[in-house]
């Protein structure tokens, strides 16, 4: 359920107006925040008193921005779609606050509360994914929303957002002894722009759907642009949002590593699905693995690392079309390497060439095979077995 914002007052006012000010980033903020509140900082800046043991240079472009910058009612239509927390508020996330380097103020759309409601398992991966991995992703993300485990994850393209999609897909789980609150849990998305600055666009209806589901946050004021030095900071509430962090496909550099190493500072456990040898999207993935991360072969193996009971049995709703009659047999033949036209056939047998090449295009624009370069593999391996 969506949490309405509410009206906000002249310390949420405020400290959007200094998280707008130049070189006044979360750590200098917080630690400001540690004496007085964000109204009482403002006061001090705009009659020329120092705040901290900063340059006079800096204070002075504080000073100047804050003159020229926004009006208070400017700045209330701005966080009109949006809540705010400071840090130290009773509405801020406990599992956030305790971090040491909680972002100074929270931002969010959607309900900011389920994050301290439920178990949490950050997903993070490349944005140039392969489609196994895009599908590991979907199928990670939805069995452990639908175990009651919230995914949280950055919303880029590739992982993050295969991520969300099958959390979104969950459903409750079937067996009802599993020990999980009731219902699938939400998501939870964590991004480096203002709230009202959508990147990338292609998720803009990503965006709104973890919103409206769950909760959307950035520690960026609105009107923030996605600039390159915000991601790596994003990262790090990735991280301290997490009680496992499961990476799905990585290269050997990038945010996905950077991620790891802010959750191996917390001592949060690190999994890692393992890949292909040859494929540069597992690379990453596969050197954490020989580093000594924990393997995540499947969904139960994140469960088990949680404390949770896995229920292999329970059911998630699949949302392709189920194949019938021949479509169903020479699904049931793909096995985990690509195979030929020939070799397909082959295995279908008794059915025919020409049967056997219709049943394959169907597939594809099903959902469950892809072809590439006359190559056919499956399009989900994880699930394509266990068709109902």
């Amino acid at each position: 359920m969506n949490d309405h914002p509410r009206d906000h007052s002249a310390d949420h006012i405020a400290v959007t107006r200094l998280l707008g000010l130049p070189a006044l980033g979360p750590r200098r903020l917080r630690a400001l925040l540690r004496e007085r509140r964000p109204t009482e900082i403002e006061h001090d800046l705009r009659r020329g008193r120092r705040v901290s043991n900063d340059s006079t240079d800096l204070h002075e472009a504080w000073t100047k921005a804050l003159a020229g910058g926004p009006s208070d009612r400017e700045i209330a239509s701005r966080l009109a779609t949006m809540r705010v927390a400071i840090l130290g508020d009773i509405d801020y996330p406990e599992s956030l606050a305790v971090d040491p380097a909680a972002p100074a103020a929270l931002f969010s759309r959607g309900d900011v509360t389920v994050i301290d409601r439920y178990r949490r398992v950050a997903m993070v991966g490349t944005r140039r994914a392969t489609e196994y991995g895009r599908g590991a992703a979907h199928d990670f993300g939805r069995y452990l929303a639908s175990h009651g485990v919230a995914v949280v994850s950055g919303l880029a393209l590739g992982i993050d957002a295969a991520a969300h999609r099958g959390s979104l897909a969950a459903r409750t789980v079937v067996n009802s002894s599993a020990r999980t609150p009731p219902g699938a849990a939400p998501p939870i998305g964590v991004v480096a722009s203002g709230l009202d600055v959508v990147y990338p666009r292609l998720n803009s209806r990503l965006w709104s759907d973890v919103a409206e589901r769950g909760v959307l946050v950035s520690e960026s004021p609105p009107g923030t642009e996605p600039d390159r030095f915000r991601f790596p900071l994003r990262n790090r509430i990735i991280a301290a949002l997490a009680e496992v962090l499961v990476v799905v496909e990585s290269r050997a550099t990038g945010g996905s590593m950077l991620t790891v190493n802010e959750a191996l500072q917390r001592d949060v456990p690190v999994m890692s699905v393992p890949g292909a040898t040859r494929s540069l999207a597992s690379e990453g993935t596969n050197l954490l693995l020989r580093d000594g991360a924990l393997v995540a072969a499947s969904p139960d193996d994140v469960l088990t690392v949680l404390g949770l009971t896995p229920t292999r049995h329970d059911a998630v709703r699949e949302l392709r079309p189920v194949p019938m009659g021949v479509d169903r047999d020479v699904l049931a033949v793909m096995g985990s390497d690509p195979m030929g036209l020939d070799d397909v056939v082959r295995a279908s047998a008794p059915h025919s060439l020409g049967a056997v090449a219709l049943a394959l295009g169907r597939l594809e624009a099903m959902g469950w095979v892809m072809c590439t370069d006359g190559w056919f593999e499956l399009a989900n391996p994880s699930s394509a077995h266990s068709v109902p």
